[in-house]
């Protein structure tokens, strides 16, 4: 995925809503990685 292109069409359009990752459950702390990657990846 090229995810600098994502963050930036998403500021396009003021993008300010949320964003839900389609995973396999997980414990807490597997879940609380998956969030950290995707404030890093989608710059939120």
């Amino acid at each position: 995925m090229n995810w600098p292109a994502v963050r930036a069409e998403l500021s396009k359009i003021d993008f300010t809503g949320r964003a839900a990752a389609e995973v396999k459950a997980g414990d807490w702390d597997y879940l609380a990685d998956v969030a950290k990657r995707m404030v890093r990846v989608l710059d939120l």
